[in-house]
């Protein structure tokens, strides 16, 4: 009888044991290397556009950032996995599935993640300060260099291999490459 009662407390402290392990190798598998911002300069004034968030386990989140009175359930993004799928979410609804190819060290590409266009409208409403202490790096979109506030425009983010460039839909005004890890990170301010 005795046996039976050490035999079982010596299977649940393993179980414990094996949880925690297991546990451990989650947290650590998926922890955030870096944060970067893309931000819009309007005479001086930098505002947060969104923001790129790289895990350890080749993840990308693109996140927007919710604006002021939003719904708290309401956090829009485009997330890049492990295994290639990419989608778009909001209010933890998946939208826009589709896959690509893992986007590990091998990764070639050129893929794109998202498009967004952008009126002169749109660029003055984004008004989120920026902290820049918190971000790796910070892509800067200046609105009066590039005359935004009077005419059409999109940002294009894109992965690629070393030395292989996106494909731009439309005229480049401004690029910037995140280059801390493959894939690189492309940023790209186009006209249509």
């Amino acid at each position: 009888m005795a046996h039976r009662f050490y035999f079982a407390i010596g299977t649940v402290a393993l179980i414990v044991i094996a949880l925690a392990i297991v546990r451990r190798r989650i947290r650590n598998r998926h922890h955030k290397i870096a944060s970067y911002a893309v931000v819009v300069n309007r005479s001086g004034q930098k505002y947060l556009f969104l923001n790129i968030e790289r895990y350890s386990d080749d993840e990308i989140f693109i996140n927007y950032p919710r604006q002021p009175h939003s719904p708290k359930n309401w956090k829009p993004h485009t997330s890049v996995h492990r295994d290639g799928q990419i989608h778009d979410k909001d209010f933890g609804k998946k939208t826009i599935v589709r896959r690509i190819a893992p986007p590990n060290q091998s990764f070639i590409g050129p893929e794109n993640i998202t498009t967004i266009s952008m009126n002169p409208n749109q660029w003055k409403s984004i008004r989120k300060k920026i902290k820049p202490n918190t971000y790796a790096s910070i892509c800067e979109i200046d609105v009066v260099k590039h005359s935004l506030n009077t005419k059409h425009s999109q940002i294009q983010l894109d992965l690629v291999g070393p030395n292989v460039n996106p494909h731009v839909m439309g005229r480049t005004l401004s690029q910037s490459f995140i280059k801390d890890r493959k894939p690189w990170i492309v940023i790209t301010l186009a006209e249509p």
